[in-house]
């Protein structure tokens, strides 16, 4: 009897072990497919409050502003680098950016 106890927790314990490296590894994959893939920016790289008076938009009197159409895989902190200015100042220009993880392909947004 001890050694068909023994047999079956030698053969137990490993496929047990492979089940649950199995189990992680796809809540894992899911987890990164939800939100990982399109939106890069974190809550750590995006400000909460953005003091309006120390931010300099980038833009002069009589210019006309300019528009950015997001794409696919975009995030602010891409756009940022891309017209050379910081996200705050997105943020600022865009005030209907309430959450900077919710930006969506095909809108718009002003860059300057």
């Amino acid at each position: 009897m001890d050694r068909a106890r023994i047999w079956i927790v030698r053969i137990l314990a490993p496929a047990l072990f492979v089940a649950a490296a199995v189990i992680l590894i796809v809540v894992v994959q899911r987890a990164l497919e939800d939100g990982g893939g399109e939106q890069a920016v974190t809550a750590a790289t995006v400000p909460d409050t953005v003091d309006v008076t120390t931010v300099d938009t980038g833009t002069l009197p009589g210019t006309e502003p300019e528009f950015y159409r997001i794409k696919a895989g975009d995030t602010l902190e891409q756009i940022a680098v891309q017209f050379e200015i910081s996200v705050e100042q997105l943020l600022v220009l865009n005030p209907e950016i309430t959450d900077a993880l919710a930006i969506q392909p095909g809108q718009r947004i002003r860059v300057a």
